[in-house]
């Protein structure tokens, strides 16, 4: 349990060192009580409603400190479906008996796309990676740890309403995207396809229950590639020489007089000399500027898909596999021909219209528009054949392949695999090929 909670912990606190302090909203709950600050007090019972159903919490009910609403963490997070993870800091007493559990001991709630860990009596708590100032702390009281509701719901991606006149919290959730999944069947083995959007904003959030549902089936879970083996330092090393121009050559001697003068009146606007991406291959200055023009409106891979799963695979220790690796993929973009790679950068410069396009995918992925992402992928054969050769079909067929091998053996665990959605459909899309070869495919 320890090992499983500090590789969730590390994953996260990386995440914590830049984020700047929240403070929690307050809840429309109780009207104030007057009372001294950190006392519990529980006059008449508070219910707590999800969806509807009421929370049954036994004999510990919530209770009121300070306007806001505090519950007993393991029967909220059961009716949230939210696992509980605990940290105990264990002692042992003088007559070594029994270690008894430490009252300061980490509580850990997880579920796909939500980490959230409290500790008692701390001024904060750390939700999805942001350290969140608390109004009012989480408190030990009768051996379970009770937690603001707020808090927990919303993150979860409930809205939360307070009625004073019959004391109760209504929790309801909030209605996310469709997305892009699918659930393909053999006769020994069952995949779920999830089409991700590598980097995104909120609009994809909360995910649909049917992610979670997959997510909590799943006993592994499928990368195109493993982000935690591209942000090591192994990787990072390797991805830093893989863009870089080695043979002496600049990004000038590789692209028309045009297309640089282009280039560094984009850099000019963004404050950077002209010469800043000199070093780099121009696939690589693509992508260097596509990244800066979403993250400057908030789309980002903190946002995308694979690290909602990357968390959840953290949180609950499921074996990883890859479709294909780190290498593979920075070796592909050296194969694009000069051509292709200028037609890239020229892309790029066109942050607008890139933008646009980005965001109707987004809405398509939010509206789970199948037609739309069929239309998508066969219209890129038409508008550059070797584009789509390289990175859709070639790549669409080899995973394919992978995926047959899971479905065909005689064992294999039930696996989620997280692809660009782009790869979904169309022609040579991955679902097509598989539908095509008779497995069961079933749109969730």
């Amino acid at each position: 349990m320890k090992k499983r909670l500090a590789a969730l912990i590390a994953l996260l606190l990386a995440a914590l060192v830049l984020a700047e302090p929240l403070q929690a909203r307050t809840a429309g709950e109780a009207p104030s009580s007057g009372e001294t600050p950190g006392a519990l007090r529980q006059t008449a019972p508070v219910t707590i409603l999800v969806d509807g159903e009421p929370v049954d919490f036994g004999n510990a009910g919530p209770v009121i400190e300070q306007d806001r609403t505090l519950a007993p963490a393991a029967p909220l997070f059961e009716k949230l479906n939210i696992r509980l993870e605990e940290s105990p800091v264990e002692t042992e007493d003088a007559g070594g008996q029994e270690p008894a559990a430490d009252t300061t001991a980490l509580v850990v709630g997880t579920k796909l796309g939500l980490v959230a860990v409290f500790q008692p009596d701390a001024p904060e708590a750390f939700i999805n990676g942001e350290t969140v100032e608390l109004p009012v702390p989480a408190r030990h009281r009768d051996g379970q740890l009770y937690i603001p509701v707020r808090l927990v719901a919303e993150a979860a991606g409930y809205n939360v309403g307070w009625d004073a006149d019959s004391r109760t919290v209504t929790l309801v959730r909030r209605t996310g995207g469709k997305g892009f999944i699918w659930e393909v069947r053999s006769d020994t083995a069952t995949v779920y396809l999830v089409g991700s959007i590598h980097m995104a904003d909120e609009r994809l959030y909360p995910l649909p229950p049917s992610f979670e549902e997959a997510f909590d089936a799943a006993e592994a879970i499928g990368f195109e590639v493993d982000l935690r083996n591209a942000l090591s330092p192994e990787g990072l090393q390797l991805s830093m020489q893989a863009v870089q121009l080695t043979d002496g050559t600049t990004l000038r001697d590789h692209v028309s007089a045009e297309t640089y003068q282009l280039l560094t009146e984009r850099l000019a606007e963004l404050g950077f000399p002209e010469n800043a991406l000199d070093s780099l291959k121009p696939w690589a200055a693509a992508q260097f500027l596509a990244n800066a023009a979403m993250a400057d409106i908030g789309i980002v891979a903190a946002q995308g898909i694979e690290m909602v799963f990357l968390v959840g695979v953290e949180a609950r220790q499921l074996p990883v596999f890859e479709l294909e690796s780190l290498a593979f993929q920075l070796e592909l973009f050296d194969r694009f021909s000069p051509e292709l790679q200028e037609r890239q950068l020229l892309e790029s410069l066109q942050a607008d219209k890139g933008l646009e396009q980005l965001a109707a995918f987004l809405d398509a992925w939010v509206a789970g528009d199948d037609a739309m992402l069929a239309q998508r992928a066969d219209a890129s054969k038409e508008e550059d054949e070797e584009y789509y050769r390289l990175m859709l079909a070639e790549r669409n067929h080899a995973m394919a392949e992978k995926i047959r091998a899971i479905l065909d053996a005689d064992e294999s665990p039930v696996s989620v695999i997280v692809v660009g959605a782009l790869h979904m459909l169309g022609e040579d899309g991955i679902v097509t090929l598989l539908e095509k070869d008779g497995y069961t495919v079933i749109r969730r």
